[in-house]
């Protein structure tokens, strides 16, 4: 399935989603509000030349840090609560 990134309008969360291409999200993750949120374009390149594969592969990983990060703060306050 297609991966999805999502921006709430309300609260300005930011959160990815997997779903058909047919399917759009309405309710936000974090606030819940309905009808606010923003599919963000995500731009890829396929043009790899100007680029080493270490720098990829480091941008990659920043990436992926921060969605950890993310995920961690959601568990943390879904087990608070």
């Amino acid at each position: 399935m297609p991966r999805y990134t999502y921006r709430c309008n309300e609260c300005r969360s930011v959160f990815t989603a997997f779903h058909s291409m047919k399917e759009r999200l309405s309710e936000c993750e974090e606030c819940g509000v309905e009808d606010l949120l923003e599919r963000v374009p995500v731009s890829f390149s396929t043009h790899v030349k100007e680029k080493a594969a270490g720098k990829i592969v480091k941008s990659f990983i920043d990436d992926a840090r921060e969605e950890v990060k993310e995920e961690k703060k959601k568990m943390t306050r879904m087990y608070e609560s």
